[in-house]
């Protein structure tokens, strides 16, 4: 469904005073935002708004949802509300034709509010608001319902932390399930592969360290058994391979150390040909891979860039791309025009668009690509974490990276891939941009 159809809904905890519902939906309508539907999670014991005032929107679907309690005063009262308002926010999170969720934790009980918090940070994302509203003295003390101007009410958006991403990807970590029944489960069960990906993130700084220092003594012994050998000829290119494998694995571990923990991650900013950078990447695959054909078009140019970093996007990318069965990968390399003479414009991107004609992606692989522990490709064992990293690293230096692509149903019914397009913007370095417009036209052996 297209985003401008998708609803956008509301769900608001109820107490003693149902007027909160009315205050946060006036002020999103204030603000341009057009509620769909509206969800009112009460005890028993709780009021509703007056039919007169539900009438007033009548464009508005009105859902009430009881928990069944008079008041949430015992621990069945409080697992109750629990249950109530995690299944309410899991179930609209599920459903294709919702687009935002506003959730108001104004009103009810502070351990709804609580409740409605936790619902949130489990399974809401950046489409999602968290709101608590505040109405003036005069307007609280007034008979009206919906605020009409600012200053009626301050609607204030509440931050919360997202782990969407990570109970969506719990049952492949953990391999195990859990049940919808007992949310304080996911939520402790979240805690702990939480508390495992930090210690993994400071064993990669201690592997980062203590293994690039290894991995400078074999390439320095690499140089000089080279240098030693009185015929090199026959050993050169696996010489060139181990070399080429060794700052494989600096780059993976680089990379893993920048996306775990950027504030301390080590960046090695420099100007890198971006051409130079590619064909550097496609040749070392050489020596694995029987991979497809490579053209790359239009003039290279220099990106601020870790080429450590960058070389390991790449490599996800040109990966990815032979195991969707690939047999042309196409780079066009595209930067803002600028006039002769004139100074770089720090703000400008170089834009790098990767296209192959491998099987593609359905809509559904491409909302979930850049997800941690998604694999795109049904055949291929791992956790699938490639595009994840990628974006993380492109992030990294100030870019952007984005994804199209297409599959159709064939008469037989099976999917012909109409291939996969990967865009990549980077800053340009202050360098002077390299204009050679030599093409770079690899054929694989058959």
């Amino acid at each position: 469904m297209e985003a401008a159809n998708l609803k956008q809904v509301l769900v608001s905890t109820l107490g003693r005073t149902p007027k909160t519902v009315t205050e946060v939906l006036g002020e999103l309508k204030r603000r341009g935002i057009e509620i769909a539907e509206v969800y009112l999670i009460h005890t028993a014991g709780s009021e509703l708004p007056p039919d007169e005032v539900i009438s007033e929107k009548k464009h508005i679907a009105w859902i009430p949802i009881e928990i069944p309690q008079q008041d949430i005063l015992t621990e069945e009262g409080a697992r109750a509300a629990e249950s109530t308002i995690f299944q309410t926010v899991y179930n609209l999170k599920n459903r294709p034709d919702v687009g935002s969720l506003h959730l108001d934790l104004t009103g009810g009980r502070k351990t709804m509010s609580a409740y409605l918090m936790f619902a949130a940070q489990m399974f809401c994302d950046d489409n999602d608001k968290l709101w608590h509203v505040e109405p003036s003295e005069q307007f609280r003390n007034s008979c009206q319902w919906y605020p009409k101007i600012a200053g009626d009410v301050n609607l204030l958006e509440i931050p919360f932390l997202r782990l969407n991403l990570l109970v969506k990807s719990i049952e492949d970590i953990l391999g195990q399930s859990f049940s919808l029944d007992n949310p304080a489960k996911v939520l402790s069960r979240s805690v702990d592969v939480l508390e495992d990906l930090a210690l993994l993130g400071l064993m990669a700084r201690g592997i980062d360290h203590e293994a690039n220092n290894d991995l400078n003594d074999v390439m320095r012994g690499l140089t000089k058994l080279e240098k030693a050998l009185p015929d090199k000829s026959r050993i050169a290119d696996d010489i060139d391979s181990i070399q080429a494998g060794l700052e494989n694995i600096r780059g993976m571990i680089s990379s893993f150390l920048a996306i775990g923990d950027s504030q301390k991650a080590q960046v090695n900013f420099a100007p890198v040909s971006v051409r130079h950078t590619i064909e550097e990447v496609y040749a070392n695959l050489l020596m694995i891979y029987n991979l497809f054909d490579l053209e790359i078009l239009g003039n290279d140019f220099q990106v601020k860039a870790d080429r450590l970093l960058l070389k390991r996007v790449f490599r996800i990318i040109l990966v990815n791309a032979h195991e969707a069965s690939s047999k042309r990968l196409v780079v066009r390399l595209e930067q803002p025009y600028r006039k002769h003479g004139c100074e770089a414009d720090l703000n400008r991107l170089g834009t790098i668009i990767i296209t192959d004609d491998g099987v593609g992606m359905t809509d559904e692989q491409l909302t979930e690509a850049f997800a941690i522990f998604k694999t795109q490709q049904k055949s291929i064992k791992g956790k699938g974490i490639g595009l994840a990293v990628a974006r993380r690293l492109i992030l990294l230096h100030g870019g952007n990276i984005s994804l199209q692509s297409n599959v159709i149903a064939s008469a037989s019914k099976q999917p012909i891939g109409q291939g996969t397009t990967v865009t990549i913007q980077l800053p340009l370095s202050t360098a002077v941009a390299q204009n050679s417009v030599h093409e770079f036209s690899r054929k694989v052996d058959s």
